[in-house]
This record gives C-alpha cells, structure tokens and sequence, in this order.
C-alpha cells in the first residue's frame, strides 16, 4: 500500500506513519509542501546536503573577515558552529 518515495499532496494518512514506523522509513516534508516516504539513511543524507548547503551560502562571511579584518555577525557564527556541531553528529 505505501512505499519509500512515495509523495503525498497533502496531509498523509495516519497508515502512512504507522507504516513508515514498523518500517524504519521516515515520512518529510520537501520543499514544496508535499510530503514523502524515504529512507532513514536518505533522511540523514538529506540532512547533511541541507547543512552544507548553509555552510557554504555563509562562507563569504569567514572569506571577508580573512581577507579585510570585518567581523562575522554573531547570529552567523552561532548557527555555523550549529551547523557543523550537527554535521559532525551525522557522519
């Protein structure tokens, strides 16, 4: 009845969940506000791709204050070091 990459439009199924759980799988919301059924691995997978990408949008930061002395806004070097206390968890 469900399956790993199966999407939903909306709100999925109480079955869903349930499945997904007696299954090890994951039900997440994408980008579009559908949700999916994936794998765990492919949750974590999704997870670390995310962090980096936050990671690298906010490299300028670290660049700037190398190459001119600027500070990095504190809130940047918060979720950074978030960032890559949570990828180091993941790996």
């Amino acid at each position: 009845m469900f399956y790993i990459g199966q999407i939903f439009d909306t709100a999925y199924p109480l079955e869903a969940a349930e499945f997904c759980m007696e299954s090890g799988l994951k039900i997440v919301e994408r980008a579009d506000g559908k949700f999916q059924i994936i794998a765990v691995q492919d949750a974590i997978n999704t997870r670390r791709n995310d962090l980096q990408i936050l990671l690298n949008e906010t490299d300028w930061y670290v660049v700037r204050r190398a190459e001119t002395g600027e500070e990095i806004p504190p809130e940047v070097l918060k979720n950074r070091a978030l960032w890559r206390s949570e990828l180091d968890d993941l790996k």
